[in-house]
């Protein structure tokens, strides 16, 4: 038997082998450079903890924490003009 992983960029759905290459496709596709690509996926991955924490225990400060962590999100998404990736994600499934 032979495993092989795929990796898929999010927005085109261009496959490849190579995550590196996958991670300049992806940030080629939404227009960032490395290090804004990094940070992305930093405001990204701090909303999902966030919102997952909440949906376990709902108290004010848990819920303040998500809701920095959402803006913090959409602000930069704002901020590099990236208000249609989610739609483009949820288009290619």
């Amino acid at each position: 038997m032979k495993t092989e992983i795929r990796h898929i960029c999010e927005i085109c759905r261009y496959e490849s082998k190579s995550y590196n290459e996958i991670f300049d496709c992806e940030c080629n596709c939404l227009g960032l450079n490395e290090e804004e690509m990094l940070e992305y996926i930093k405001l990204r991955k701090a909303t999902k903890e966030a919102m997952g924490r909440l949906s376990n225990e709902r108290n004010p400060a848990l819920l303040d924490a998500s809701d920095r962590a959402v803006a913090a999100e959409l602000e930069f998404e704002r901020k590099h003009g990236l208000k249609d990736y989610a739609k483009a994600v949820a288009d290619n499934g």
